[in-house]
């Protein structure tokens, strides 16, 4: 059983395809890539959680075809008609969990950055965040302080769910264990 992590993939989103020059010809192209991506990278009983901005509209269409227990951190696009069309493990805006003995913020917005910073949730004490948002604007690690910041849009991360222990690589980690801590 692996865990995941990926953002922004908005399934049914039209203008995301030339808002962030994707290498889609139509909707319907980026929608079954993306599910074949997904599908090829996740098994029944993973784990994916997704940074936000899972999809626009409606998405009954998309019941049952995704792979895994798909827990949603809420993005800035997503919204009821988006959650209450699809069957999520659960939601929340923001999530922590213990891999490796690092403590790991899962959320949508750059906290790191001035413009995004009151998204960050109070009293809550991590060594790396990973994120979404920004889509194909950073890549690769930002640190400040002592800590560690990784964007996990899907243009960064090949338009497929990545394993959180690879993510978090190059910091290596003896024991990939992943547990949810708040």
């Amino acid at each position: 059983m692996k865990t995941l992590v990926i953002s922004d993939t908005h399934f049914g989103h039209r203008n995301i395809i030339r808002y962030c020059n994707r290498p889609f010809h139509s909707l319907e192209e980026m929608n079954e890539i993306l599910i074949h991506n997904w599908n090829s990278v996740v098994d029944p009983q993973d784990t994916v959680y997704h940074l936000g901005d899972f999809g626009f509209g409606d998405l009954s269409w998309l019941r049952g075809r995704l792979n895994g227990q798909i827990h949603l951190i809420e993005g800035n696009h997503d919204s009821p008609r988006t959650w209450n069309t699809f069957d999520f493990a659960s939601r929340r805006r923001h999530q922590l969990l213990l891999v490796g003995g690092l403590r790991v913020l899962l959320i949508h917005m750059p906290i790191h950055q001035p413009a995004y910073a009151s998204a960050a949730p109070a009293h809550c004490d991590y060594d790396v965040c990973l994120y979404g948002h920004v889509h194909d604007k950073q890549s690769g690690w930002i640190s400040q302080g002592n800590r560690w910041y990784r964007n996990c849009g899907v243009e960064v991360q090949d338009y497929r769910p990545q394993p959180i222990a690879q993510v978090l690589e190059p910091r290596p980690l003896a024991d990939q264990s992943v547990y949810q801590i708040d």
